[in-house]
């Protein structure tokens, strides 16, 4: 899965080129950098299904552990598609989205809600690592 995000190919010549010419061609640079966006997160959500279900995962982690991953592919794809989507209003809206939504597991940027470290009524786990 590490090969194929970093062996993107024609999506990320797409987004870097489309820029430059008419609005139609813009959109279709734009949905098939989305589309190679969406294969491998489609992949990765299945072969973690997969994992899960076959025991293919040690045991020693947490019970709510698959189902935050699984939570948190899905919601970064619905964000991706929610760029491409911003391309009926104006391309570079969508660009700037699908960069923001790319950059933020990296950054420090953290919701809340779909963060593993959000405070909670729970007791904190002894092993804190996973933050």
């Amino acid at each position: 899965m590490l090969i194929g995000k970093q062996k993107k190919g024609r999506g990320d010549d797409a987004l870097a080129l489309f820029v430059c010419f008419r609005a139609d061609v813009e959109i279709r640079g734009l949905l098939l950098y989305w589309g190679n966006i969406l294969v491998p997160g489609g992949v990765l959500y299945a072969s973690w299904g997969y994992a899960t279900k076959k025991g293919l995962v040690k045991d020693d982690i947490a019970a709510e552990v698959p189902a935050a991953i699984c939570r948190r592919i899905l919601v970064a794809q619905a964000l991706y598609a929610f760029g491409a989507l911003l391309c009926a209003f104006n391309a570079y809206w969508s660009i700037a989205f699908i960069v923001l939504v790319q950059l933020s597991p990296s950054s420090a940027f953290r919701l809340a809600r779909f963060s593993a470290c959000a405070p909670s009524s729970r007791q904190a786990p002894a092993d804190s690592r996973r933050c």
